[in-house]
C-alpha cells in the first residue's frame, strides 16, 4: 500500500509512490516524493488508498471547539480513527475554526505517542459530522462552515440532529410510515389532559431536542383525580388532575405527548430495540441489532440511566427482521427526502403485547453500540461509505 508522510516541523507532505507527483485531499495539492528512506523522527506516517494520481482519502470527523483540543467522543474518535489507518487514510478532526485559506488546522490521533497532535491538511475528502448537540449546530460559526464544505463539494455525512417533533412531522405524513408511529397527540387543556389518560391511561411526554432518556416524563391515570407521574431522573409523585396539569403546561411548547406502547417482558420489565442502519450504494441495510431492557418501574431503557443489555436472540416471539428492514429503507429515504442526505443512523422501535411494531425516533448521530459484534459491523459499513462517497475503492 502507498504511505504518505507528514512532517511535523515543517506542515509538509510527501508520498513514496511510484510516481513524482501526487495530489492530496479535496483541495488537491500536489505533494513531492520523499527521495530519502523512510523516515521516522518528527514524521507522521500513512497508509493510503490510490485513485489515480490522487492519494486518500482524508476524512474529516467535524466535532464541536466549546473546550479543548476538541469536543466530542475522544474514545469515539479514537475508534474510527484507527480503523481508517487499518485500512487505508488519513484521519483528522476538525472543528468549525479549522477552515482556513485551501487548508485545515486540524488534530490526528498518533496511536505511537499516545496523544493527538495538530497537523495541517489539504481540505479533506469527506466531512462525517459528529458535532455532540443541536445547540451547536445552530450556531453561526457551524452554520458557515457548513455553507463552506458544501461550496467545496465535500461529501457531508448527516446533515444534523433530528428532532423529535420533526421526526413524528415525517412520519405522519408518510403514507407507508404514519402506521408504525405511536399515537401522537397536542394537549391544550387540562379537560383534554383527562380525556388522553382515560382513553390510554398513560401517556410519555418527551423533550423534542433531548437525548439518551433525559428530558422523558410518564403520566399514568390511577383514578379520575390522582395521576402518578414518573420522570426519567427516577422520580417520581402522586398528584390531582390540577397539580398534573400545572407541570404539564410549561413543557408543551416543546414536547412531543404520544401513547405509552407497552412493549415489556414477561415480568414487566419495559424494552425497545436499537436498530443501527448505514446506506450501502442506494439501499438503507441494518448494521446490528440490540435490546434495552429498563430497570422495573423505570420508564426509559438508557443504559446509563440504569438499563440494562439483551441479546436480541432471547427475545420472544422472535425479531420480524423483514420488519425492521422495511422500516430502516423506508426511513433512511424519508429522511434524506426531507433533510438532506443520511448515511447512518439508529432507530428506536418497541413492539407491544400484539407484535405491533412502532417507531419511537430515530437518531441521526447513533450512540456507540455496547455490542462488540454490531460496533464492528457498524464500523465496517462507515468506513465502507467513506471510501464509497470519496470515490477510493475499498
Amino acid at each position: 500500500m502507498t504511505s504518505v508522510f507528514y512532517h511535523i516541523p515543517s506542515s509538509c507532505w510527501y508520498h513514496n509512490d511510484s510516481n513524482d507527483l501526487r495530489i492530496l485531499g479535496k483541495s488537491k495539492l500536489p505533494i513531492n516524493k520523499l527521495v530519502s528512506p523512510t523516515p521516522q523522527k518528527d514524521y507522521l506516517t500513512f497508509s493510503v488508498k490510490k485513485n489515480g494520481n490522487h492519494l486518500g482519502p482524508i476524512i474529516g470527523i467535524l466535532a464541536g471547539e466549546e473546550r479543548q483540543p476538541f469536543n466530542g467522543n475522544y474514545e469515539t474518535f479514537k475508534r474510527i480513527s484507527h480503523f481508517i489507518m487499518k485500512s487505508g487514510g488519513i484521519p483528522i478532526i476538525v472543528t468549525p475554526s479549522s477552515f482556513v485559506y485551501k487548508c485545515v488546522n486540524a488534530h490526528h490521533y498518533c496511536s505511537h505517542q499516545k496523544k493527538w497532535i495538530k497537523i495541517q491538511c489539504p481540505f479533506p475528502d469527506l466531512v462525517y459530522n459528529r458535532i455532540p448537540s443541536p445547540l451547536l449546530e445552530k450556531l453561526p460559526s457551524y452554520k458557515k462552515t457548513i455553507q463552506l464544505i458544501k461550496s467545496l463539494n465535500i461529501p457531508f455525512f448527516n446533515e444534523g440532529f433530528c428532532s423529535k417533533k420533526e421526526f413524528v412531522e415525517l412520519l405522519s405524513n408518510n403514507r407507508s410510515l404514519s402506521r408504525y408511529l405511536p399515537p401522537t397527540v397536542t394537549i391544550r387543556s387540562k379537560e383534554e389532559l383527562l380525556y388522553y389518560l382515560v382513553s390510554w391511561k398513560s401517556i410519555y411526554v418527551k423533550h423534542h431536542e433531548a437525548s439518551q432518556g433525559k428530558g422523558v416524563f410518564c403520566f399514568n391515570l390511577l383514578t379520575e383525580n390522582q395521576i402518578e407521574i414518573h420522570s426519567s431522573r427516577g422520580q417520581s409523585q402522586i398528584c390531582s388532575l390540577e397539580k398534573a396539569w400545572n407541570l404539564l403546561r410549561p413543557l408543551l411548547h416543546n414536547t412531543v405527548i404520544q401513547k405509552n406502547i407497552q412493549s415489556t417482558l414477561s415480568n414487566g420489565q419495559k424494552y425497545d430495540l436499537r436498530v443501527l442502519v448505514h446506506k450501502k450504494k442506494e439501499k438503507y441495510i441494518v448494521s446490528g441489532i440490540g435490546v434495552r431492557v429498563a430497570n422495573l418501574n423505570a420508564i426509559t431503557t438508557h443504559v446509563p440511566r440504569g438499563g440494562s443489555i439483551m441479546s436480541v436472540t432471547k427475545l420472544s416471539p422472535p425479531v420480524n427482521q423483514i420488519i425492521i428492514n422495511k422500516l430502516a429503507n423506508e426511513i433512511g429515504k424519508a429522511m434524506t427526502n426531507k433533510f438532506g442526505p443520511y448515511y447512518e443512523f439508529s432507530m428506536d422501535i418497541g413492539r407491544d403485547k400484539q407484535n405491533d411494531y412502532y417507531i419511537f425516533e430515530a437518531n441521526s448521530k447513533p450512540m456507540v453500540f455496547d455490542e462488540e459484534d454490531i460496533k464492528r459491523r457498524g464500523l465496517e459499513n462507515l468506513v465502507s461509505i467513506f471510501y464509497e462517497l470519496t470515490n477510493f475503492e475499498p
